[in-house]
C-alpha cells in the first residue's frame, strides 16, 4: 500500500514496515511521521529513531527539527504549508511544537550503538549490571590507538624520514598524546602527499648547485665586511656550517648546516638593513647576489624541511590506510562487544521494562542492514504491544550492502512480513522522469531478478514513478541511461564486468 504522510488521512500510528527506494522521500516521511506524532500528544523524549551511521543521526536530526521549525511557523502563519495540519488544532499544536523545539536538544535519535551504551549506563545500577563498556561514540580515543600510532612512529622507514623530523614533531606538540590526538581527528582528510625529506634535500643541493664555486675565505671575508650594516638576530648566525656544506654536500655536512636553519640568510637580506648603513653601497664584494640567492632559492627548502606541519601532513598521509583499517577493525570489536552486553542485558526483565516504559513510538532507520543480534535488541523491546503504539521499519532491500558486517536480508524480510501493514513510498522525486522511465524498463524485463536462494524465492521488482517535471539532458544526445564499462586491468582488480 502506498504510504502518503501528507495526507490528512493517513493513519500515522500503529505498526508498519516502509520500504523506500531512493530518492522517494524516506528521509522526508520520518520527519513528517515525527511531526504528526508530536501533534498527537506523543511527547519528543518518547519518540526514540535509530539510524546506522553517526553522520545519518546528525542529517536526521538537523532535518527533523527543520521540519518542525517550518511546521510551527505554517501554524503561527496560518497557511498550511502541510495538508495534514489542518487536521490538528490549531493553538494546542502551536504549543506542542514550542515544547518540542525547546527541548530538541534531548531529542532520542540515534545509532543502534549509541543507544545500548545509553541503555546499559543508565540502568546498570537499577538492575545491578556490573559492566564496563566504551562509548562507541569515543572508541578512537583509547590505549589501542595511541599504541598503534607509537608502533607506526617507531617503525617509520629511514629511507622516507630521518629520525630528526620525529625530534621536531615532538618538540612541537610537547607530548605523545598531543601528537596522536591530532593525528587521530585529521588523519582522514590527508589527501596528498608531501614531499618527503630526502626528496627536499636534492632539491637542496640541486638548488646549491647553481652557486658559483667558492673560496672559503673570500665568501668569509664578504660576511665579515656585511655583518656591521645588518641588525642582529635572536637566533645564533654563523657561517661556518654553510662553507662546510659548500666543500661537502653530503647528508652529515646537510645536517650540521640544518642547525643553524640557515639563519645567515635571512640575517643578510635587505630587510634586515641598519638605517645608517652609509658605505654599503660601495662594498666591494666576491660574491654579490650570493646571500640573496641563498634566501631565495636555499631558504624556502631549509623552511619546509623544518616545517613541524609538513612533517605532520606526510605522516598522516603515509599512516592514512593502516590507521583507517585498524579503528575500522577496533570500532567494529568495540561495537561488537557492546551489543554482546546488551544481549545479556536483554535477559534481565527489569532491564526490558525499564526501556519499554520510556518510548511510545520507535522507528528504525535503514533497518536493511541490521544483523540478526541488532534486530533481537528490537524485537525483545519494541515490538510489544500495549508499550509501543507506534512502530516503523524504514529500509529499501536493493540498498543492503553491509552483508559483510552480517546485515542480514532475511531477517528483514521475515521482520516486514511481521508487521501488520507493509506500506511503500513509490514516488521519486529525485530523478528525472526519463531516467525512472528508463529504469522500469530495464529492471522490468526480467521481473524476479532479485534472487534469495535461501528460500528458493525471487522478488518482483516494484516500479517507482516521477514524481518531477522537469526534463533534464547533459548534451550528448544519448539516452537518459548511460552504462561506462572499465577495464579491469586498469583498475588493477580482479573481478567481472558485467554489461
Amino acid at each position: 500500500m502506498s504510504f502518503d504522510v501528507l495526507n490528512p488521512k493517513t493513519v500515522i500510528q500503529g505498526h508498519f514496515s516502509l520500504e523506500a527506494s531512493a530518492g522517494t522521500g524516506k528521509t522526508f516521511s520520518i520527519e513528517h511521521i515525527v511531526c504528526r506524532l508530536l501533534l498527537e500528544n506523543v511527547p519528543l523524549k518518547e519518540i526514540l529513531i535509530v539510524t546506522f551511521t553517526k553522520a545519518a543521526t546528525r542529517d536526521l536530526k538537523k532535518r527533523i527539527q527543520n521540519n518542525l521549525e517550518k511546521a510551527l511557523l505554517s501554524l503561527q502563519n496560518q497557511t498550511h504549508d502541510f495538508p495534514y495540519l489542518v487536521k490538528y488544532d490549531r493553538s494546542k499544536s502551536i504549543q506542542l511544537l514550542q515544547n518540542a523545539l525547546r527541548e530538541f536538544m534531548q531529542a532520542e535519535i540515534y545509532t543502534i550503538h549509541s543507544f545500548c551504551y545509553r541503555k546499559l549506563l543508565e540502568f546498570a545500577f537499577d538492575c545491578n549490571f556490573h559492566l564496563q563498556i566504551k562509548n562507541p561514540e569515543e572508541s578512537t580515543n583509547n590505549k589501542a590507538a595511541y599504541d598503534f600510532i607509537k608502533d607506526f612512529l617507531h617503525g617509520l622507514s629511514p629511507n622516507s624520514y630521518h629520525f630528526f623530523e620525529l625530534r621536531i614533531l615532538y618538540r612541537h606538540y610537547k607530548t605523545f598524546k598531543k601528537l596522536s590526538d591530532r593525528i587521530l581527528s585529521s588523519f582522514k582528510n590527508a589527501k596528498q602527499d608531501p614531499l618527503g625529506f630526502y626528496d627536499l634535500f636534492q632539491q637542496f643541493q640541486k638548488a646549491a648547485q647553481e652557486l658559483p664555486p667558492i673560496k672559503e675565505e673570500n665568501l668569509v671575508q664578504d660576511f665579515q665586511a656585511l655583518s656591521p650594516y645588518f641588525k642582529k638576530l635572536k637566533k645564533l648566525v654563523e657561517i661556518d656550517s654553510l662553507v662546510s656544506f659548500l666543500a661537502d654536500t653530503s647528508l652529515p655536512s646537510f645536517l650540521n648546516l640544518l642547525k643553524s636553519e640557515l639563519s645567515v640568510a635571512v640575517f643578510l637580506h635587505p630587510d634586515n638593513l641598519k638605517i645608517n648603513r652609509k658605505g654599503y653601497d660601495k662594498l666591494n664584494l666576491s660574491y654579490p647576489g650570493f646571500f640573496q640567492h641563498l634566501h631565495d632559492k636555499l631558504l624556502p627548502l631549509v623552511k619546509e624541511i623544518l616545517n613541524p606541519k609538513r612533517i605532520f601532513k606526510k605522516i598522516s598521509f603515509d599512516i592514512n590506510p593502516s590507521l583507517h583499517a585498524f579503528l575500522e577493525q577496533e570500532n567494529q570489536s568495540c561495537s561488537d562487544e557492546l551489543l554482546r552486553k546488551m544481549e545479556l542485558a536483554l535477559q534481565n526483565d527489569l532491564f526490558c521494562k525499564q526501556v519499554k516504559k520510556q518510548y511510545q513510538a520507535f522507528l528504525i532507520d535503514e533497518c536493511q542492514d541490521t544483523d540478526p543480534v541488532q534486530w533481537k535488541i528490537f524485537d525483545r523491546l519494541f515490538r510489544e504491544k500495549p508499550h509501543i503504539k507506534t512502530f516503523y521499519m524504514v529500509g529499501d532491500p536493493k540498498q543492503s550492502i553491509y552483508g559483510f558486517r552480517n546485515a542480514d536480508l532475511y531477517q528483514y524480510y521475515n521482520a516486514c512480513q511481521s508487521v501488520e501493514n507493509q506500506l511503500l513510498l513509490t514516488t521519486n522525486y529525485r530523478s528525472t522522469p526519463s531516467l525512472i522511465n528508463a529504469l522500469n524498463e530495464l529492471f522490468s524485463k526480467k521481473a524476479d531478478w532479485f534472487a534469495l536462494p535461501l528460500w528458493n524465492r525471487k522478488e518482483k521488482y516494484k516500479k517507482v514513478f516521477a514524481g518531477r517535471e522537469k526534463k533534464l539532458s547533459i548534451g550528448d544526445e544519448k539516452k537518459a541511461l548511460h552504462f561506462l564499462l572499465l577495464p579491469a586491468k586498469k583498475l588493477q582488480k580482479s573481478f567481472p564486468l558485467l554489461i
